[in-house]
Formats: structure tokens, C-alpha cells, sequence
């Protein structure tokens, strides 16, 4: 038996994508469906890329500006190149059908690269909101226990 908060655990799972980027040893990617409040009422569907090695969160430049995020913080971080950067932090609104409607709030760091696969990585900030995270790689998803 699953719980969650309110008794019963929700199981959610979502196939891994197919990378059309390299490096070769990334050809599949836990990537999941994530639904971006706007503000207005407006949505956007956007795909997240759960990476269980990054702390934080990040969004593109592209998606911050879509919802006119109010920069609240900046962060200092490091990528594969190794520079050193300072980056603007917003608020976010996310959710997906794992979270029963319920929506998650995020401070994200503003990224101006953008992968062709994903719009978003979601951080261990991100993670910390469910009992659990599986990366099933035998099977190829994504396991997210609300």
C-alpha cells in the first residue's frame, strides 16, 4: 500500500525520452510533462528534466520571460565548462499529474542556454516534494510517488 500525505500514496510514471543531442552516453533522458503557471490564468506545457545531481532548479530565459518572472535572488553556479556565474532567481509555479492538482513553488535560476529536449531542470528542490523519486533504467522511467 502507497501513502501520501492524506493517507494513499499516488504512483506516477513517465517513459524516458529519446535524446536528439549528444553525447552519445545520454541517449535517453528522465524527462516529465510539467505545467508552468503564467500568471493571467495562462498555463504552458514544458518539459523538465529531472536531475537528481543538480540542487537547485533551473529555467530558460525564454520561459522567464514568458511569465515575467520578478527576479528575487541570484545564485552562483558552475557548468560543465566550469565558469562561474551569477544567475537571476525566480519564483515559479509548477505542477504535473503526479502532484493531484496541487501546485509547486519554486525559486529557479534563469539560464540563458537552452537544450532542445528540455525547458526546465528540476533539482533536489523540486525532488524534496514527494515521498519518492525512482529513475527505473531497466525500464526506461520515470517513478514519482506524491
Amino acid at each position: 500500500m502507497n501513502y501520501n500525505k492524506y493517507g494513499i500514496m499516488s504512483e506516477t510514471d513517465f517513459n524516458f525520452i529519446k535524446s536528439n543531442y549528444p553525447p552519445e552516453r545520454f541517449k535517453k533522458l528522465p524527462v516529465i510533462p510539467i505545467v508552468l503557471s503564467c500568471g493571467n490564468g495562462q498555463q504552458q506545457i514544458i518539459n523538465g528534466l529531472v536531475d537528481s545531481s543538480s540542487t537547485n532548479s533551473f529555467i530558460s530565459v525564454f520561459y522567464a520571460k514568458s511569465i515575467e518572472g520578478k527576479i528575487i535572488d541570484s545564485i552562483r553556479t558552475s557548468g560543465v565548462t566550469s565558469i562561474v556565474e551569477d544567475k537571476p532567481v525566480i519564483k515559479i509555479k509548477i505542477s504535473n499529474k503526479s502532484t493531484e492538482g496541487q501546485w509547486i513553488e519554486l525559486n529557479a535560476a534563469v539560464i540563458d542556454t537552452h537544450h532542445p529536449n528540455y525547458d526546465i531542470i528540476l533539482g533536489r528542490d523540486f525532488m524534496e516534494n514527494f515521498k519518492q523519486i525512482t529513475f527505473d533504467f531497466q525500464n526506461q522511467k520515470t517513478v514519482l510517488n506524491y
